[in-house]
């Protein structure tokens, strides 16, 4: 095993040490603890996930009683979980210790990201077993209390990571609560995301494309952004020559060292990338630029125009909206016109992620960059399995990187050389293996994989591996165990490295990941097995669908050259 850190469940950049603390713990004895509600919500009717949360985790386990933090005078640590108070107090609030030699946000409760959020994290050090540091207080609840069972800490975590609605019920909730709630899920929504300060960063919007009651679709369309011209928002030291594909070190671009996603959870992956404006927004090619969503949705606008309203035929679409191009289905932006805008030398990603909140501070020393002015394409693949229609929004907060921080340019690997290499028969189950070489002298900073509905496990090997290993060849699977495992299509794990895993050696083996995925076409239940047009079961093969699979062994690096 490396210098990784444990693989988890994916969190922002560069916050993988995650022992957060309320100030002082709650003081317990024998006469204090009264029996542990373990059979669910009872008889009792709730209407929403939040009010199973409160019954089940905050009053069954006795962190809202009277000596803990439901004292109408002095909660302990400030944190007031009476139900008339325990949001408030909870969701959106700064925790009260900030994170170890870290930067970011670090809040009580993050909408989104688990990791992120102290309450969960000190919840699920009891339920684990695990200790923290002493200066982050102790897990919860303390003893003698039992700690939560890991299905409630589950239905914590889903709830969590759908947005943390105060309303509404979050699918798998119910079962894991033991709550009798209602079927009618709502779709996963996350709050908006506050800006950057002025003078540190700047903030991208996609508005929000709709996604129909369970239909399944994947987008792009672009947003254009004017930099050149605004001097007083723009610090003269965030300036940096371009790479290459944003013009080379001739232009000027302004340099990057941070990018945190926040992106609704219906979202299946996003891909965000930035292109400098080589074509501009009144070429016919374009389309018709139109307010996306909002009061105004479908009025024309003029992205050129900003700070008059769209009513006025300017940009300005109003709140929770945007001027965009014309969205059209598309898979990763591939095949979007203008054609030229997207063409593979232009592109720079700068954004993207398959969980609702992502990205973050870039490991010390790594920074990016973005043209001054251009245009932001915005793929999302979304799906709703609710009965109600809803929309998926991204917001992208970039930070500027000062002068003496930059020292390695961020890059990005996705090996899709096999991404649609699976043909499994009906009611068989097949693992496929590849190996990919990174080139010398990397430094990688995170691994993470993609898969469909039908894959059912991924692991993944660190260097050294056989750089010749592919399904073309029957490579197998080792039989150590993997550095990186993943079950969850859906949420799939992303591995950190605290300290990136440097890949020295001259010889291809050394710098070489091996990733296996197994696919299952129904032999573990055969009602899940694919089918055809006709309703035939049918080979399960590679392609863009949920319905359909993917191989795609991503992640992050960057060159550290002697």
């Amino acid at each position: 095993m490396s210098n990784a850190t444990r693989c988890r469940p994916r969190t922002l950049a560069g916050l993988a040490t995650l022992v957060l603390a309320f100030t002082g713990a709650c003081g317990s004895t024998d006469d204090d603890i009264e029996p542990v509600v373990t059979d669910g919500c009872g008889e009792a009717e709730l209407s929403s996930t939040w009010e199973g949360i409160q019954r089940v985790i905050l009053a069954g386990y006795q962190c809202s009683n009277a000596t803990c933090h439901g004292g109408a005078s002095a909660p302990a640590g400030g944190l007031d979980l009476r139900p008339e108070a325990a949001y408030a107090s909870l969701v959106n609030v700064p925790a009260n210790a900030p994170l170890p030699g870290e930067t970011g946000v670090t809040l009580r409760l993050y909408p989104g990201e688990q990791e992120l959020s102290s309450f969960y994290k000190k919840i699920e050090a009891a339920t684990l077993g695990v200790s923290l540091p002493a200066e982050f207080g102790a897990p919860m609840p303390p003893p003698p209390t039992s700690p939560v069972s890991k299905e409630h800490l589950e239905a914590l975590r889903l709830w969590i990571r759908a947005g943390a609605p105060e309303t509404g019920i979050v699918q798998g909730t119910e079962r894991r609560l033991g709550c009798d709630l209602p079927d009618d899920f709502d779709a996963n929504k996350l709050p908006p995301l506050a800006p950057p300060p002025a003078g540190e960063g700047l903030q991208f919007y996609s508005s929000g494309w709709r996604v129909p009651a369970g239909s399944e679709n994947e987008v792009c369309y672009a947003t254009y952004y004017d930099l050149t011209t605004e001097a007083g928002e723009i610090p003269a030291w965030a300036e940096a020559p371009c790479r290459p594909e944003a013009g080379g070190p001739e232009e000027t671009c302004l340099a990057i060292n941070e990018n945190l996603l926040h992106q609704d959870p219906q979202s299946h992956h996003s891909i965000i990338y930035s292109v400098r404006a080589v074509v501009e927004p009144d070429d016919a090619s374009w389309g018709q630029w139109t307010c996306l969503g909002g009061d105004l949705a479908g009025a024309p606008c003029d992205p050129t125009m900003r700070g008059v309203s769209a009513s006025q035929s300017g940009a300005d679409c109003g709140p929770r909206s945007a001027c965009t191009s014309p969205p059209r289905d598309s898979v990763a932006c591939w095949d979007y016109l203008p054609s030229i805008a997207m063409s593979p030398e232009l592109l720079t990603p700068v954004g993207g992620a398959q969980e609702p909140v992502s990205g973050g501070p870039l490991h010390e020393g790594v920074y990016d960059t973005l043209p001054r002015r251009g245009y932001i394409f915005w793929n999302s693949h979304g799906f709703n399995l609710t009965r109600k229609d809803t929309t998926i929004e991204h917001y992208l907060n970039l930070r500027f990187a000062r002068p003496e921080s930059r020292k390695f340019m961020f890059q990005g690997f996705g090996d899709s050389r096999f991404i649609f290499a699976m043909d499994v028969p009906p009611f068989e189950s097949r693992e496929y293996c590849a190996g990919f070489t990174l080139p010398r002298y990397s430094r990688v900073t995170d691994i993470s994989s993609h898969m469909h509905q039908r894959g059912v496990q991924w692991r993944t090997w660190e260097p050294p591996q056989d750089p010749e290993c592919s399904p073309d060849n029957g490579c197998l699977p080792n039989d150590d165990p993997p550095d990186y495992t993943s079950t969850i299509y859906s949420d799939p794990v992303r591995k950190e490295y605290k300290t990136p895993l440097a890949l020295d050696e001259e010889d291809d083996a050394s710098r070489t990941f091996k990733y296996c995925a197994v696919f299952d076409n129904g032999l573990r239940d055969p009602a899940t097995v694919k089918r055809c047009e006709d309703g035939r079961p049918c080979n399960l093969v590679g392609g863009y669908t949920t319905d359909d699979e993917m191989l795609f062994f991503i992640g992050h690096y960057y060159i550290d050259e002697p």
